[in-house]
């Protein structure tokens, strides 16, 4: 478990608004969420993987969605 030193802020009636963190255990708040969202496209990528419906080229797909911005854009 991450130690982090946290100093709050709080309002003239005590409540707290906002919390101070040191750098350095900002920073290793941020790589540990970096990490996590690392896992979580890994997660999706295995998943995706097992579909074994057929794949369109994304060139095609972005076509695709541009004619429907157009369209949209048109009324």
């Amino acid at each position: 478990m991450l130690a982090i030193n946290t100093t709050y802020i709080t309002d003239h009636q005590g409540k707290t608004i906002s919390a101070v963190v040191p750098i350095n255990d900002f920073k290793k708040m941020i790589e540990i969420i970096e990490d996590y969202e690392n896992l979580k496209d890994l997660q999706l990528y295995e998943e995706a993987k097992k579909d074994k419906a057929p794949a369109e080229p994304m060139e095609i797909v972005f076509d695709r969605i541009e004619k429907k911005r157009k369209h949209n854009a048109e009324g």
